[in-house]
This record gives C-alpha cells, sequence and structure tokens, in this order.
C-alpha cells in the first residue's frame, strides 16, 4: 500500500487541530465574563503596586506608608515598564487576561502531550470551573501571574528542566512558594550525582529570593523588605489560621478551588500514575504536577507557623495541576471503555462533550460580580484635587483607621498626583506643622489641629486649610 501524500495527511489533521484552539476561544469568553461583570472593581492593593511601579520609572524610592501590601517585584515591574497611561483597572484587566489566557493554553499543552487532543480541550474548558480563578479574575490579582508561570512550566516538556526552573522563578517574584518549587525541580531535573543535583537545587532556589532581595535594596534600601513588610502586615491583618487547624482548613480550599468532583478524578488519575511508578520503581515520567500539589502547601504551612494568612488565591497552581490530571485521567478512562466496549463508544463521545460543555456552563454561571465602595468612595477626593488644583509640595491624609490607607493610591493614580505628595496621617497621631492643607475622606472626622479651617466639601471628602503657605488662596469657611 503506497503511504498518503503529505498534502492528504495535512488536510486530516487540520481539523483534530482546529478543536483545542475552538476550544480556547470559548474559555477565553467564558473568562472574560468575571472581567465584564466587575468593570470598575479590582483588588485595592493593585493601586499600591501600580503607583509603587510609576515611582521605580521616575527613579525615586517607593513610599512605603501610602500602601498597605506588600511590595511583589514582578507587577511593580511591569507597571514601570507598560503603565504610561490609561485606567489602572485597564492596566490590571490586560495582564490578568493574558495571564488567563497563557493558564488555559498551558493546561491545554500539557493535557496533550499526556493524552492527546481530547485531553487538551478538556484541560481548556474545566479550567474555568476553579471558584479561585474565578475569583481571581474578578479581582484583577497579581497572583495570576504568578499561576500563569507554573501553568507554562507544566506546559514544558520535563526535560527542559532548565526553562522550567526559569518559569517558575518569575513566578517567584509574585509568591514566595515557587522558591522552594523551583529547588525540587532543579534538583529531581538534573541528571548528575546526588551531591550535584542538591547544588542544583540550591542554586535553583535561591535564584527568585536573591532577585527579590536585589529589587527591594533597589526600591526600597531594604534587602529584607518583604519579610519585614509581611510581618507587620500579618500583625495588622489579625485573621490568622490557627497552626492546628490549618491542614483541615487547606483540605477544604485545595477541595473546593475547582469542582470537587473534577478534584476526586484528578487524586485518582494521579494515585494511579504514583503507584504504576513506585512499582516500576522510578519517579513519574513529569513530577512536576506531584511537586506543586505538596510543595505549595507545604511552604504555605510554614508560613500559617510565622503566623501569615491563608487565602484560596495562594494555591491557584492547584487548581491548574487539578484541570489537567482530571482532563487526563477522563481521556484516558474513555479511550479504555472504548476499547474494552467497542459499542460504548457513541455513549463516551456524549459524555465527554456533556463533562466539555459543563465546564463553559460552570465557568460563566459562576462569574462573580463583586462590589466595593473604593472607586465611588475615592471619587470625591479626586474631584476636590482636580478642583483646587493644591499647589502644595505635601498633602496631608487624615485617615479614620490603618486601613484607609489604602485609598491613598487610587487618589493618587487617578488625581494624576506622585504617590510621594500624600502624607498618611493615622488616628491620634499629630498633624506635622508643614502641612497646610489636608484631605478627610470621612466628614464624621474631627481634625485634631486648631490650625486647620473648612474649606470644600464633595460627597464625604473635607478639604481643610490652614490659610497659610499653599492653602492662602482657598476660601476658609
Amino acid at each position: 500500500m503506497q503511504p498518503a501524500p503529505p498534502t492528504v495527511l495535512a488536510a486530516s489533521r487540520t481539523p483534530v487541530i482546529v478543536w483545542p484552539v475552538v476550544a480556547l476561544l470559548v474559555a477565553a469568553v467564558s473568562f472574560a465574563l468575571p472581567m465584564l461583570r466587575s468593570t470598575w472593581w479590582m483588588n485595592p492593593d493593585n493601586y499600591a503596586l501600580l503607583a509603587w511601579g510609576r515611582q521605580v520609572a521616575s527613579f525615586h524610592q517607593i513610599t512605603l506608608e501610602n500602601g498597605l501590601t506588600t511590595p511583589h517585584p514582578l507587577p511593580m515591574a511591569l507597571a514601570a515598564l507598560l503603565f504610561h497611561g490609561g485606567t489602572p483597572i485597564g492596566f490590571f484587566t490586560f495582564l490578568s487576561a493574558l495571564a488567563l489566557l497563557v493558564i488555559a493554553a498551558s493546561a491545554g499543552i500539557a493535557a496533550h502531550r499526556r493524552a492527546g487532543i481530547p485531553a487538551a480541550v478538556l484541560a481548556i474548558l474545566l479550567i474555568g470551573t476553579s471558584d479561585g480563578l474565578g475569583e481571581s479574575a474578578a479581582l484583577r490579582g497579581v497572583d495570576l501571574l504568578s499561576t500563569a508561570a507554573i501553568a507554562a512550566a507544566l506546559a514544558v516538556a520535563p526535560n527542559r528542566w532548565k526553562l522550567r526552573v526559569a518559569l517558575i522563578c518569575v513566578a517567584g517574584l509574585v509568591r514566595p512558594e515557587p522558591w522552594l518549587l523551583a529547588a525540587a525541580v532543579a534538583f529531581f531535573g538534573y541528571q548528575a550525582p546526588f551531591l550535584r543535583k542538591v547544588a542544583a537545587g540550591v542554586v535553583g532556589g535561591l535564584i527568585a529570593p536573591l532577585l527579590w532581595m536585589g529589587w527591594d535594596w533597589l526600591v526600597a534600601g531594604d534587602p529584607l523588605l518583604a519579610v519585614n513588610r509581611t510581618d507587620d502586615l500579618a500583625a495588622i491583618a489579625r485573621k490568622l489560621t490557627p497552626l492546628r487547624q490549618a491542614p483541615k482548613t487547606m483540605g477544604k480550599m485545595i477541595i473546593g478551588i475547582d469542582e470537587s468532583t473534577l478534584f476526586w478524578v484528578a487524586a485518582a488519575g494521579m494515585a494511579v500514575v504514583l503507584v504504576v511508578a513506585l512499582m516500576r520503581r522510578r519517579l513519574p515520567a513529569d513530577p512536576l504536577p506531584f511537586l506543586v500539589v505538596t510543595v505549595i502547601p507545604f511552604v504555605l504551612m510554614a508560613e500559617i507557623a510565622r503566623d501569615y494568612p491563608l487565602r484560596q488565591r495562594y494555591l491557584l497552581p492547584l487548581a491548574v495541576v487539578i484541570a489537567i490530571e482530571a482532563a487526563v485521567a477522563l481521556t484516558i478512562a474513555g479511550r479504555a471503555i472504548n476499547r474494552r466496549f467497542p459499542g460504548l463508544r457513541p455513549y463516551v463521545a456524549c459524555a465527554f462533550v456533556i463533562v466539555a460543555g459543563y465546564g463553559v456552563v460552570f465557568t460563566v454561571s459562576r462569574a462573580p460580580q463583586v462590589h466595593t465602595p473604593v472607586l465611588p468612595f475615592v471619587n470625591g477626593g479626586v474631584q476636590i484635587l482636580d478642583t483646587y488644583k493644591l499647589d502644595c509640595p505635601r498633602i496631608g491624609f487624615l485617615a479614620g483607621r490603618v486601613r484607609d490607607v489604602k485609598v491613598v493610591p487610587p487618589l493618587a493614580l487617578h488625581s494624576d498626583e506622585p504617590l510621594e505628595r500624600f502624607k498618611f496621617i493615622t488616628p491620634g497621631d499629630p498633624v506635622p506643622p508643614d502641612l497646610d492643607v489636608l484631605v478627610v475622606p470621612r466628614e464624621q472626622q474631627i481634625v485634631p489641629d486648631p490650625r486647620f479651617h473648612p474649606v470644600a466639601q464633595i460627597d464625604q471628602w473635607l478639604l481643610y486649610g490652614t490659610g497659610k503657605g499653599c492653602s492662602a488662596g482657598l476660601p476658609l469657611q
């Protein structure tokens, strides 16, 4: 028999390749819904990262007192390089959409390498069943950037361990959990004597933290800024998980981060792979999924032991692994049924379509609509700054509580003012004598300095001035 001409083969393959592309487009539309339903909202911490990024771009050290989050190198660097206008929400919507596409495409590539086109289609569509990803999409969370880098590492072939380590180190510029993951991937990927493998693991694990420390020293003059800052914020948050309850709480989060049925399917599939590998006295062909689901929870337990808070978004890489492993397990099980019972082939095909469609419907139905007072609340302060064009070197921001500092970065960004121009004054602290104007975000607040008199009020915001210095021309009441 003569082999088919290349053109015939190419023509026969084209429709098969189209299916993952169609699945990716469907996933893109599905993931767009959480963003479209929350067009005026994102995590308030993003404003601080963006404002600090603008300070870095202007070669200024960041003003930590005007933010209530830990400075993450990757989103700050992206803000410094890419944000030159537009709205803050638009910028982070772009980054989040790009991250979600990378996650979906990477899940499809990883599943395709294991079980072919059907698994790729399922993985792309099932990735949207994650409540954690949907919530992070609505919040434009920077954790999506870390998850996208780890998903891209899952899509890379196991023998290209250096590229995997590099991608995981990128994730380590957003979250600390990938540091140990990079070390484990380097250790298991480097084919060498044991001591050299250990050295490779040490080097792989140090790349991201050293880059983070160098960034902190560059932008704030403190190489241990991230650690000190996280300790301080953990003390403020006071929403900690007791260590004895952490395993149970984390287990519930992991089971619930995707549809629980997918978790059990993925767990069963990974258990079979692990048992077969142990019976053959060797590691699984691709150890990275197993490393993700063990190393990241282990590091989070260590963080909880340091009284750091636990959030579901820290477990997002596990959602990617669950979707991939569930798609692979379902595809392999379907093929086994087809071989054993050929008459059930139409029913297996229908089940495949139902599961794929369920992934889309689940994503659409779970698209959250998040409401927040941040942007409407900031609007009055922005109008005050735009109306009076205060020509002052510093503008006092009199807070009603410590957490009101989250309002300062969006106020600065939307009024196009440098973040360092604002002086955050916490409750009970005296007003610095060099200030001539105060912006007060709540009308019921009492200004603890008789030098200041009301000037104007818009919504709940009030402007106070001393009538001297840069406030000499303001109409005092």
